[in-house]
């Protein structure tokens, strides 16, 4: 399994750049064999703070809230096509890391597309629309 492309960046994304762990590392290991699959990035606290404070400058003053839903949509539906295309790569990954079984595939791979697919789908319902108010 060390050969993921999806394990391959041990670092920690904070603010556009990976940075190392301020805590550490710790093994993944695969629980059928006890054998290190991966080395997870261990952040502190204070690692995370600066994360979800760059996130939430990122969401509120990035092109997200300006984008129309129409570009919303787009981006949605390349993170569903992103993930159905990696499909194999993202079920093999859970298998090692937990074990996670045939089944469920469906609940890791497929579903979450479907979901990012239908919440794009809503986005026909969510456009403003004049509506006749009686007098």
């Amino acid at each position: 399994m060390a050969e993921s492309s999806l394990i391959d960046s041990y670092g920690v994304y904070i603010d556009g750049q990976w940075v190392e762990p301020d805590s550490g590392r710790y093994d993944v290991l695969n629980p059928a064999t006890e054998h290190v699959i991966a080395s997870a990035p261990n952040a502190g606290a204070a690692q995370v703070e600066r994360a979800i404070g760059a996130a939430r400058t990122v969401f509120d003053c990035g092109p997200w809230p300006a984008a129309d839903p129409a570009e919303r949509s787009r981006c949605l539906q390349q993170l569903s096509d992103a993930l159905l295309a990696r499909g194999d790569e993202i079920y093999a990954l859970a298998q090692a890391e937990w074990g996670c079984t045939a089944n469920e595939r469906l609940i890791h791979v497929e579903g979450p597309a479907f979901m990012v697919g239908r919440v794009m789908g809503l986005r026909t319902y969510m456009e403003p629309k004049a509506i006749g108010v009686p007098a």
